[in-house]
């Protein structure tokens, strides 16, 4: 994935200009009808590279909204992760509206990830059997 530069700075203090609280970018997978799965790492300390095993425990916060403004939420909430996990973060946004574009983001303090647009897949059909 690419890195990408976001502006603020996390709880901890490790400024995005220091590199990037999300500098392993974000990703999305496994749609569902209702639901989507999304991806981040974070880098909440300057010594929690990848592999580590170091770093502290954080609460990141995520959102997913009907538009890239990020006016309309349709979800949010919070994910914990640490060095056990290399501080990756794997959620499931569910009550999602099928075959529908959706925009999400991740926080930590006031370091913001650069967004990334998902889509949920369309129903399912059962084939007719004639």
């Amino acid at each position: 994935m690419a890195g990408a530069m976001v502006s603020g700075t996390a709880a901890s203090g490790f400024s995005a200009s220091q590199g990037g609280v999300f500098c392993h970018g974000v990703a999305s997978g496994d749609p569902m009808a209702d639901s989507v799965l999304l991806w981040t790492r974070v880098t909440p300390a300057p010594a929690a590279l990848p592999g580590t095993g170091l770093g502290p425990d954080v609460s990141v916060g995520w959102e997913i909204a009907a538009d890239a403004g990020f006016k309309k939420i349709v979800a949010r909430g919070t994910a914990a992760t640490g060095a056990a996990r290399d501080h990756t973060v794997k959620v499931i946004a569910g009550r999602l509206a099928a075959a529908t574009n959706y925009w999400y983001r991740f926080k930590l303090g006031q370091a913001v990830s650069p967004a990334g647009r998902t889509r949920t897949a369309p129903r399912r059909v059962r084939p007719w059997t004639g």
